[in-house]
């Protein structure tokens, strides 16, 4: 990032994209500023810091324009799927930062495309991730990290995006919300996305946005009925995974008892990805549970293990680092899991 500090021509010159903010009445103080540094960076990679509902893909539409107009492809990519759509909201092109990792080769270095990539939720990414793509720029290439370093961080090691921003990276900030058209709860959002959660708290409740139910069996009673009369505005978050079955049990009785459901279960048995393993943790056979099921993404001649293959773990040697896994076949094999440990996905 250091590196391509204040290297590069600018899109435009700074009083043309202020003319061009400018153009745009409806973009507010946040928005203009956002834009009109974006534009006239003379940095290659850059950032976006943005509160939840600072109006992004606005801005992202209308650089997307701004920067196709200057003959960029421009490239939208992001750590999950569900950002990948929000981006697509904004007319640019997006698919999975790890489908691009996977699929794509080095750039040779007399590339003469001209690539602007759009990175959102980029905090949730990897220093792993976000090396492997930066070492894939060609000479022409632009970044744009969009994130917010409050938020998710990567599951996996590190937070680029805070840590680049920390390091001086080129950051523009969407703290101005929009989303929320009553000022009395636009206050109170905006004491959250500040980290003054207490404060917020209060202006809730006094009003009125707060209801408090102390005692467990009927505080998921009451939010199962409160779902099942407007399931589609209606969003529960669980704190762990208990609750969330409780709830999910009685939002299931309130649907049959309005009629949204049949009353008959069907039960399935599934598999749940053990999240509680880190890639660190697959290289150890220690970590394993006897009947734990292992997905193998990539195959393995040596170990006689087939891409895309499932397989379940009957024994452990730890001291050896030895896992024993039974294949859809029968066949038993025993190999050490750190040959295999990015390839396998763990499930219960």
């Amino acid at each position: 990032m250091l590196e391509g500090k204040s290297r590069i021509e600018p899109l435009m010159p700074k009083q043309e994209a202020a003319a061009i903010s400018e153009q745009h009445r409806f973009l507010n103080r946040a928005q203009r500023t956002s834009v009109e540094e974006i534009l006239g960076s003379t940095d290659r990679i850059q950032g976006i810091q943005g509160y939840a509902g600072a109006g992004k893909t606005t801005v992202l539409s209308m650089l997307r324009e701004t920067i196709e107009a200057q003959g960029y492809e421009v490239r939208g990519l992001a750590p999950t799927s569900r950002a990948a759509r929000q981006l697509s909201e904004a007319g640019i092109s997006t698919g999975t930062l790890q489908g691009f990792l996977v699929s794509s080769s080095h750039v040779t270095e007399d590339s003469r495309e001209k690539r602007h990539y759009f990175i959102d939720e980029s905090s949730l990414a990897s220093t792993r991730q976000m090396q492997e793509f930066l070492s894939r720029l060609g000479p022409s290439d632009r970044v744009l990290l969009i994130g917010d370093a409050r938020q998710h961080q990567s599951v996996e090691a590190d937070r680029p995006f805070e840590q680049l921003h920390q390091a001086g990276m080129q950051t523009a900030k969407l703290d101005e919300i929009v989303r929320q058209k009553d000022p009395a709860l636009k206050s109170a959002v905006e004491m959250l996305a500040r980290g003054q959660s207490a404060g917020a708290i209060i202006e809730l409740r006094q009003q009125g946005r707060v209801q408090e139910i102390p005692g467990r069996e009927e505080h998921i009673q009451v939010v199962a009925r409160a779902y099942a009369e407007s399931p589609d505005r209606s969003l529960i978050v669980s704190p762990d995974n208990a609750s969330r079955r409780e709830l999910n049990i009685a939002v299931r009785s309130e649907l049959r008892t309005n009629g949204s459901l049949t009353q008959k279960d069907h039960p399935f048995r599934v598999l749940v990805q053990r999240q509680d393993m880190t890639g660190a943790d697959r290289s150890w056979a220690n970590d394993y549970d006897i009947g734990d099921v292992v997905r193998y993404s990539r195959g393995s001649k040596a170990a006689g293990i087939e891409a895309g293959s499932y397989a379940t773990v009957t024994a452990l040697d730890a001291s050896q680092n030895q896992l024993t896994v039974q294949k859809e076949s029968g066949e038993f094999i025993a190999y050490d899991p750190r040959r295999l440990q990015p390839a396998a996905a763990v499930f219960r």
